[in-house]
């Protein structure tokens, strides 16, 4: 009996690790992985340095970016962090703005 309750309470325990540990990384990974896969000439990007750039040629394995009047610098496509303009808290402020303006519209015919 005891053993089977040590047993019990390791397989909880691998449990928890998996959804506190485990499984919010492959998330983030896989979040990672598809912005990646989406990068696109013209698109502005940060790097792991810092840099804002906008992608002017895109292979599988480096990136050119334009950081300013003719200064280019090759980075590493792995090396890419963020796509800048896109914020998930911008999308959710324009999904909200359509309804503000129908009562404002609304308001002002009263």
């Amino acid at each position: 009996m005891p053993c089977a309750v040590q047993g019990g309470l390791m397989a909880v325990m691998m449990l928890v690790m998996y959804f506190v540990m485990i499984r919010p990384e492959n998330k983030r990974r896989q979040e990672a992985e598809d912005m990646l896969k989406s990068l696109r000439k013209g698109a502005k990007v940060r790097t792991t340095g810092g840099i804002l750039g906008e992608i002017l040629s895109i292979d599988e394995r480096e990136a050119v970016l334009q950081v300013a009047d003719k200064v280019k610098i090759n980075v590493l496509r792995g090396n890419i962090v963020g796509i800048e303009g896109v914020k998930p808290e911008a999308k959710k402020a324009d999904e909200s703005k359509p309804a503000e303006k129908a009562a404002e519209k609304a308001a002002e015919k009263s």
